[in-house]
């Protein structure tokens, strides 16, 4: 079955960033931080672990600044050398996707993202859901960078409309969907629903509005994302008609309110396309990869590199889902 989902991106200027917010602006993202005046110092201790499990990583190779060393049982390896802040690091182990950092203060731990788990996360799932565009056919795989939630987020609110909340079953099911979102988060971020949107903060309002000129034929729905660079500072929720906004289309355009975008599994309740078996809740290898996608800063590129991310322009980005 050919994906039906397609994406349409603009820029905004910064007096325009709202869209279905009455001309309200999300707060600013907290900007990415310049690398630290202190690098790494001779003789520190780093860790590498797996962000899935938090277990340590034996074998990996951890290179910093051009110089290779392997970390023990416990995952640690003892830095010879001092590394300027700047320098390049990469990380390396069969079990691990390709680490490419650089450093911006002291080491510690670093959090490897995993080729595989238990779960049932793979290279090509973390390459569709969390880098990959969510248009019709699908885009090339992982060419995306990742899109995520402003680091200090600890809330997203939801504004029903209306006629939404008037509907008891449309109620519900948005009143479900921030539950199970909040599930999935574990811990990272909460959703919750109120009846007027806050003055600050990241916010969503949701519409039944099936005159848009984005529904056409068979769209169920879609979200619009206002970001900043690969930062989401919030958006909308629109519904095509009334049964969408009464089903577990909710939840999946929910998920695109936290970076998500479309799974390759049809079975997976964020795949793109509305078919028979879709899960109606977050599967939990998408769970996963929602803790995983919290260790990351957004503009992180597949298979897992952080180089030269950067605070860029305003922009909207709408995820049209049949």
């Amino acid at each position: 079955m050919r994906p039906l989902c397609r994406r349409a991106v603009g820029l905004l200027a910064v007096a325009a960033l709202a869209c279905g917010g009455g001309g309200r602006r999300p707060n600013a993202p907290t900007p990415v931080a310049s690398p630290s005046p202190r690098g790494v110092a001779a003789g520190s201790v780093v860790t590498v672990v797996r962000g899935d499990t938090g277990a340590p990583v034996e074998g990996a190779t951890v290179t910093v600044a051009g110089r290779a060393y392997v970390a023990d049982a416990a995952g640690t390896v003892r830095i010879a050398d001092a590394a300027a802040p700047g320098a390049l690091v990469d990380v390396t182990a069969p079990t691990v996707l390709d680490r490419q950092t650089e450093v911006r203060g002291p080491l510690g731990t670093l959090v490897l993202w995993p080729r595989s788990s238990a779960s049932g996360i793979d290279e090509a799932f973390t390459a569709s859901i969390v880098y990959t565009s969510a248009i019709s056919q699908g885009g090339p795989p992982g060419a995306e960078p990742l899109r995520r939630l402003p680091a200090d987020t600890q809330l997203v609110v939801v504004v029903p409309s209306a006629e939404i909340l008037a509907d008891d079953a449309a109620h519900g099911f948005h009143a479900l969907a921030a539950s199970r979102l909040t599930a999935a988060a574990r811990g990272a971020v909460a959703y919750a629903l109120a009846r007027e949107r806050p003055a600050a903060g990241v916010v969503f309002e949701a519409h039944l509005r099936p005159s848009d000129a984005t529904c056409t034929e068979r769209v169920r729905g879609f979200a619009r994302l206002s970001l900043r660079g690969d930062q989401i500072l919030g958006g909308e929720l629109v519904y095509c008609f009334r049964d969408a906004a009464r089903s577990a289309t909710v939840v999946h355009e929910m998920g695109h309110t936290f970076g998500l975008r479309h799974s390759n599994d049809s079975r997976d309740l964020m795949f793109g396309t509305f078919v028979r078996g879709r899960r109606d809740d977050l599967s939990p290898r998408e769970a996963d990869i929602m803790g995983l996608m919290t260790q990351r800063p957004g503009g992180n590129r597949f298979p897992d590199s952080d180089r030269g991310v950067a605070v860029s322009s305003f922009r909207e980005d709408v995820i049209v889902c049949r």
